[in-house]
């Protein structure tokens, strides 16, 4: 399914350009459940829905208080392209990313 994700842009124009690091948002906190990208890849978001910490009351309860914040949970997608790098860098220290190789790893 991740085969028929299309990419574009840069995913983070801070870190590094040239559209060597994409990515396509699947889930937010703020925005929930993506349908473009659901589309393409149903079978992740069939997985994942549901399971989130945010899609419970107490995620909601979280959100509106200001404890949680509206990338503190999400579901991402990223394309590096060949010979592609990303630079050492700093995100949030609130999150844990976990990153899996899907295609051509």
């Amino acid at each position: 399914e991740a085969r028929g994700l299309v990419f574009s842009g840069n995913a983070f124009e801070d870190i590094i350009g040239d559209e060597q690091w994409q990515k396509a948002d699947a889930y937010w906190v703020d925005r929930g459940w993506m349908s473009s990208v659901c589309q393409v890849v149903p079978t992740l978001c069939k997985l994942l829905r549901g399971k989130m910490r945010s899609e419970s009351l107490e995620g909601m309860r979280m959100l509106n208080a200001g404890m949680l914040k509206t990338n503190d949970e999400t579901v991402t997608l990223f394309s590096l392209g060949p010979k592609g790098w990303i630079p050492v860098h700093a995100g949030q220290d609130l999150r844990i990313n976990v990153h899996l190789c899907l295609l051509n790893c």
